[in-house]
């Protein structure tokens, strides 16, 4: 198990070649998985569920894996926010202005002097099955978010349908064109196992790959 996890992570890094980071969604992965991928150097991690990141980031730290940097990336709910602000160093999920509103209210009460780095998530596709805000809710949205003194705004996020990925990375670049500034770079978190090439292609910053790094979930 191990020397095929080492060989998929020597394999992505390759692939990636410097050009963006890696995001190891290690949803459902055992945390022997996790060691294994700290212990070759890797730090960034990213959970679907609060309750799985807490408890990971918990027992990470009792064993010694005390410089994880936790990464959520599903879909925030109000009433999980307290339990994962000790942990998260990043969210990249925040789906609309009233999460992200709720967000910065419990981060300046926590952690008044310190802003949560989050990304601001798209619906790309137009998904009623997904969550992110409209293209045309785009511009209002990283105003409001950017006024607000909790939170760093560092990027847009998205979850495209894979049959249309192509064009909503292209989408997602000229975002990235169109609200870049020399003080405030974008950054973009897209590509998954299947299409993190493309997305780097397109300008990605952040890959999140789990099945083609740690093979498939358990269960």
């Amino acid at each position: 198990m191990n020397s095929n996890l080492e060989s998929n992570y020597q394999k992505i890094l390759t692939a990636i070649d410097g050009r963006a980071s890696l995001l190891a969604v290690s949803k459902k992965q055992p945390l022997e998985k996790l060691k294994v991928l700290y212990e070759l150097g890797h730090r960034d991690f990213g959970e679907n569920y609060a309750q799985e990141l807490v408890q990971k980031a918990e027992q990470m730290k009792a064993q010694g894996y005390d410089q994880c940097r936790w990464h959520f990336i599903g879909h925030l709910q109000k009433n999980k926010i307290n339990a994962l602000l000790p942990h998260v160093s990043m969210i990249h999920s925040v789906d609309s202005i009233k999460i992200s509103g709720d967000l910065n209210t419990r981060q300046l009460k926590k952690h008044p002097s310190s802003k949560l780095e989050c990304f601001l998530q798209i619906n790309i596709s137009s998904e009623s099955s997904k969550g992110g805000v409209k293209l045309n809710q785009v511009e209002n949205a990283l105003k409001e978010i950017n006024s607000m003194e909790g939170l760093k705004l560092v990027g847009l996020m998205c979850l495209p349908d894979p049959r249309r990925a192509k064009e909503a990375f292209e989408t997602m670049q000229k975002l990235k064109q169109t609200y870049s500034s020399d003080h405030h770079p974008i950054q973009l978190s897209m590509g998954m196992s299947q299409d993190f090439e493309m997305a780097i292609d397109y300008g990605s910053d952040w890959v999140r790959i789990g099945t083609e790094l740690f093979g498939a979930r358990p269960g």
